[in-house]
């Protein structure tokens, strides 16, 4: 399996800074990784949305304070092939 990034706008890529850094502000998420980069555009890929800012990817730990904690995902699961 492997995650694959999903088209934002800014303002949703922000929400999940923001989301990363109260969790780490919290002392409630020990690990993670997040990566962001601009729409795949070229010759023979359509352009993408005007509102799409980056196409981004995280997964982080979240609920860690209270025991177990848990994790989040932001992209696409698809099959390895």
């Amino acid at each position: 399996m492997s995650l694959v990034p999903v088209p934002m706008t800014q303002a949703e890529l922000v929400e999940v800074l923001e989301d990363i850094l109260s969790l780490v502000k919290e002392g409630d998420s020990y690990e993670g990784n997040i990566s962001w980069q601009m729409p795949n555009m070229g010759p023979g890929i359509p352009d993408p949305p005007r509102e799409v800012y980056a196409e981004v990817k995280a997964v982080y730990r979240m609920g860690n304070s209270m025991g177990q904690g848990g994790v989040r995902m932001v992209g696409d699961v698809v099959a390895d092939t």
